[in-house]
């Protein structure tokens, strides 16, 4: 069972201090762990089954862990990373930071994307890195049928699930954020972090919280199969894969959503 409650990452009215250290923690622990490898056969597959070589994400935040995945794929990659997000005027600098890059395989584009609107003309399959939880029933099936209209195939890639070892190793995570902390602050967070870190540890507790909920929020393929069903949407059957590593035994999700081509 899908729980829908909140995480304090959503909230605009947590401090930005939050926010910054907690997407400095995330990439973090991508680099020490390296989730983000478990899902590169993941992307080969939506690339090759899908015409358009375009994977656009619509909800890309930093673009961080989409970089990570970028580098972490072969050179024989044929597709290209098209990043977006409905705040990324808050914080245009990470959309300028991956365009300077100027690699032909990655851009971000500078106006803001609802993920749960789409064109006629957008004919890109969909790619959701750890975001997909964020949306409630009705917005996945606005996505799901925007998405299903154009023939565009959705791949939703998640670090936890709902599973006693998923939730379990949501227990690591304020842990590793003590010995993390002291690598990833800046001038600017510093005070604070320290402040509701080691002396009230208000950040360790927040994160744990969010880790839950982003458990109990995840969809699994019972839950999408039921709201494709309710919405009526004609789709192939729903591929969701498990990978483990020694370094993150609890494993990541992979989720495929196939619909077929308008003809």
């Amino acid at each position: 069972m899908r729980v829908q409650s909140f995480e304090f990452g959503d909230q605009a009215w947590v401090p930005e201090f939050y926010h910054s250290v907690l997407r400095d923690f995330m990439g973090a622990l991508y680099k020490a762990f390296g989730h983000h490898k478990l899902w590169t056969q993941a992307i080969l597959d939506l690339c090759e089954n899908n015409p358009n070589k375009t994977i656009k994400d619509p909800c890309a935040g930093s673009g961080h862990v989409n970089l990570m995945i970028r580098t972490a794929l072969p050179a024989s990659f044929t597709g290209s990373f098209e990043l977006s997000d409905l705040m990324i005027e808050k914080n245009i600098e990470f959309a300028k930071q991956i365009n300077a890059l100027k690699d032909s395989g990655i851009s971000y584009k500078l106006q803001p994307t609802d993920a749960t609107k789409s064109t006629p003309e957008d004919h890109s399959p969909k790619l959701f890195i750890n975001s997909f939880h964020h949306f409630d029933h009705d917005q996945v099936g606005q996505i799901l049928k925007h998405n299903a209209e154009n023939g565009n195939d959705i791949l939703i890639l998640e670090y936890c699930r709902k599973s006693p070892d998923s939730l379990i190793a949501m227990f690591f995570g304020p842990v590793l954020f003590l010995l993390f902390l002291p690598f990833i602050w800046n001038r600017k967070n510093r005070l604070p972090c320290v402040l509701f870190t080691y002396l009230l540890p208000l950040i360790p507790l927040m994160l744990l919280w969010d880790g839950i909920i982003s458990c109990l929020r995840t969809y699994s393929a019972k839950d999408l199969h039921a709201i494709l069903e309710r919405e009526n949407i004609p789709h192939e059957p729903i591929r969701t894969s498990l990978k483990r590593s020694a370094l993150y035994p609890s494993g990541v999700t992979s989720t495929s959503v196939r619909f077929k081509r308008p003809s």
